[in-house]
């Protein structure tokens, strides 16, 4: 998934990019308007790409979550993602931290069939335990690992690209289920507001988790893939 990624999403899609907004015979909408449907397809052409190579591996699956920036001809940055499962994409801004993905679970199943409400999802995401929670919300917190979408799994599914402005100052955050299952979202932004170096906050927010998964003693802890990724956007991107 990861070289997919690379191949089809690095230099090749950056080429293609340069092409369109040097464009002498394109006015600047236009321009954007075939960026975005450039980057929209080859995002969604890299899951299938991902999906084929892995059905064809040892591996049965992955969760998969995708950013890609993109300058615009106006110079505004804008940021491009997808994702298959329950790994998380955020952005901080502004002291707020906003999840841009929606996991392929359960309970994301419970709130479009509105079994569950947008409060009541978020109460089972973040609580500590799930005795905690109400008791017809428990079994949402207990099976909250168990996705119902993956890469390697696909069939037919529509891939969902999404949009959104980005700012100089904002901090971007990839992450794997194995850390946003066992960090609350406040402890996420706690030690993304209290250390501006991304490789510094990537080491501490796994540490955390890492420790959380080896004591097993938080109702929260569970041993699983522990990854994440933070970048920060500068004036120069």
């Amino acid at each position: 998934a990861a070289r997919a990624t690379q191949e089809i999403l690095g230099e090749a899609l950056e080429r293609q990019i340069g092409n369109i907004s040097a464009s002498n015979h394109l006015p600047s909408n236009r321009k954007e308007e075939l960026m975005d449907q450039l980057i929209r397809a080859e995002i969604q052409r890299t899951v299938w790409e991902a999906e084929r190579r892995i059905k064809n591996t040892m591996y049965s699956a992955t969760t998969f979550s995708l950013a890609r920036l993109v300058k615009m001809p106006d110079r505004s940055q804008h940021l491009y993602i997808t994702n298959v499962g329950d790994s998380r994409i955020y952005i901080l801004r502004d002291g707020i931290l906003l999840r841009v993905t929606q996991d392929d679970n359960l309970l994301t199943d419970a709130l479009r069939s509105r079994r569950v409400t947008r409060e009541e999802a978020v109460l089972v995401d973040q609580a500590s335990d799930a005795d905690a929670l109400p008791s017809h919300l428990q079994v949402y917190f207990r099976n909250r690992n168990l996705i119902n979408r993956s890469v390697g799994t696909l069939k037919g599914d529509t891939i969902n690209v999404k949009r959104f402005v980005v700012l100089a100052g904002d901090r971007l955050v990839l992450a794997s289920d194995g850390l946003t299952d066992q960090l609350k979202e406040s402890v996420i932004k706690k030690y993304l507001l209290q250390a501006m170096d991304d490789r510094a906050t990537e080491r501490t927010l796994q540490t955390a988790a890492d420790e959380m998964a080896l004591r097993g003693t938080d109702p929260r802890a569970k041993p699983d893939d522990i990854s994440v990724v933070v970048y920060t956007l500068d004036r120069t991107d």
